[in-house]
């Protein structure tokens, strides 16, 4: 799934959903750094995503980043973008 959502990125950069997935497929890898990355990006293209910030709420929580839910639970993505770029 990790290899078929990266090529969907690479051959429709503009593909939100796709960004997402491979955030998904890392986060289910235990990958979270990687899955941030990814879903911030999708965030930065369409931010009226909501399922999208509820993943990345589950992704933090996993983390031991609880210092970032507030950023998620206000839907700052400035913040998010400083530590995901």
């Amino acid at each position: 799934a990790l290899s078929a959502s990266r090529r969907a990125v690479e051959l429709k950069p503009q593909y939100v959903r796709a960004w997402v997935n491979v955030g998904t497929s890392y986060a289910n890898q235990t990958q979270y750094e990687q899955a941030m990355r990814y879903y911030v990006k999708a965030l930065r293209m369409n931010p009226d995503m909501k399922h999208v910030w509820s993943y990345l709420r589950t992704t933090v929580i996993a983390m031991r980043r609880e210092d970032l839910l507030g950023a998620i639970q206000d839907c700052n993505l400035d913040v998010l973008q400083r530590e995901y770029p």
